[in-house]
């Protein structure tokens, strides 16, 4: 997903935006984008909610993938251990949309 996400909006915006303060979550077809707080939740709103849309229809493999942003204090602290298990889920939601078994962790996709 941060890869998406990096092409979508940079590498140095992803990483002064998004990379340890953001956590991604994602479950049935919703990609949900935690912020440590409500300033930074409507700023990231406001500047990046069309590219996140865009990766989230690419990584969930939907094109009705919805994405719902909230708040938790705590989110820096827990971004970047998060990170891997958001792009394991996204990818075993792309896997079931495309009727394909999972590509298992740390395998290269068919």
């Amino acid at each position: 997903m941060a890869d998406r996400l990096i092409v979508e909006v940079g590498a140095d915006r992803y990483a002064r935006y998004f990379q340890g303060s953001v956590r991604f979550e994602v479950s049935d077809g919703v990609l949900g984008v935690v912020v440590p707080s409500e300033f930074h939740k409507r700023w990231l709103e406001r500047q990046f909610s069309e590219a996140v849309q865009v990766v989230a229809r690419a990584e969930l493999g939907d094109d009705a993938a919805r994405v719902v942003w909230g708040v938790d204090p705590g989110v820096a602290e827990h971004a970047s251990v998060n990170e891997a298990a958001v792009e394991a889920a996204a990818k075993s939601l792309r896997a079931d949309a495309e009727g394909s078994a999972p590509t298992p962790p740390g395998a290269l996709p068919p």
